[in-house]
């Protein structure tokens, strides 16, 4: 499935950069490349190697116009899938440092919205071992508390 996806993602590429379309194409290509972002999220919180590694050498292919999108979708489901005791925060390190603020405020987004009866943490974000927001840079803290505030406006 992965190896489906980036073929449409390259297709939907091409059908973007080409006369005829361009505008359809563009209108899918940044949903999906999110999309796939949640997909490669998924598969990398199950952290699984063989899956961890494909889904490196499928984040190296995302291009940089979709890259912000990408890292979204995938913080999305790395929240979706963390549980306590398996931090899937941790993901970020997979994360390039340009887009981690974009990874880590979907995640808090993500986690809000599934997790709600959990509060994250009851508000005491230092001690949350559950998740390791405590371990976050203060630039990243911020975007993460940002994110439990409710989605960025798009």
């Amino acid at each position: 499935m992965l190896e489906d996806n980036q073929r449409v993602l390259a297709r939907l590429e091409r059908i973007a950069s080409g006369a005829d379309d361009a505008a359809l194409g563009e209108t899918l290509i940044a949903p999906f490349a999110e999309g796939h972002g949640r997909l490669c999220g998924r598969l990398a919180a199950r952290g699984i190697a063989r899956d961890v590694e494909r889904v490196e050498r499928a984040a190296r292919e995302v291009r940089p116009a979709r890259a912000e999108g990408f890292w979204r979708g995938f913080g999305s489901a790395a929240a979706e899938e963390d549980r306590p005791g398996r931090a899937a925060l941790a993901l970020r390190e997979l994360v390039p440092e340009t887009y981690r603020r974009g990874f880590v405020r979907a995640y808090g987004e993500a986690l809000q919205r599934v997790h709600p009866a959990h509060t994250v943490c009851s508000g005491d974000l230092d001690g949350c071992a559950d998740h390791g927001i405590g371990d976050l840079p203060p630039s990243e803290r911020e975007a993460f508390e940002q994110g439990l505030a409710g989605p960025a406006p798009r």
